[in-house]
């Protein structure tokens, strides 16, 4: 699947490191999250199997938007079984505007599990995504993140 995505795309969807520091070099814009809910919901049955967990247990469900100045770059979609949001309640409960990611990886404890990358085609165009699993304190989080603009591949990353 790979191989068919424009190797412009390919840095961005299989790095390893942050996306937020990604995008914070990428642009000399501000970096910003816009959260636009964060709740207590089922995880989609896909994320539940990804994650290994019951598709009837409610999960800290985050759907946040990332912004280079102005422009909206990416859609990101965190799924926190509770298990891991109770142990890090101290620090998941007043996140706010930050990102995640910068939590993840500050403190080198997280380990990346197998990425799936996806090609979604619909009205507005195509649009490709990463789901990640990141290993954290003995839990997984899955982090799903769609590159919903174009301009991240008008300069190299």
């Amino acid at each position: 699947m790979i191989n068919r995505i424009n190797p412009a795309w390919r840095h961005w969807l299989l790095d390893r490191g942050s996306l937020t520091e990604q995008l914070m070099n990428f642009s000399d814009e501000p970096f910003s999250v816009k959260v636009l809910s964060q709740r207590w919901q089922l995880p989609l049955p896909h994320e539940a199997q990804q994650l290994g967990v019951p598709l009837h247990l409610a999960a800290r469900i985050r759907q946040v938007e990332l912004y280079c100045g102005d422009t909206r770059m990416v859609y990101a979609r965190s799924v926190m079984p509770l298990q891991v949001y109770l142990e890090q309640r101290h620090v998941l409960q007043n996140i706010g505007t930050r990102p995640l990611g910068h939590l993840l990886f500050k403190d080198g404890k997280i380990r990346i599990s197998k990425r799936r990358v996806s090609l979604f085609k619909g009205e507005a165009g195509t649009v490709l995504g990463r789901s990640t699993p990141y290993r954290y304190e003995d839990h997984e989080i899955l982090v799903s993140e769609f590159f919903i603009n174009d301009a991240l591949i008008a300069k190299p990353a």
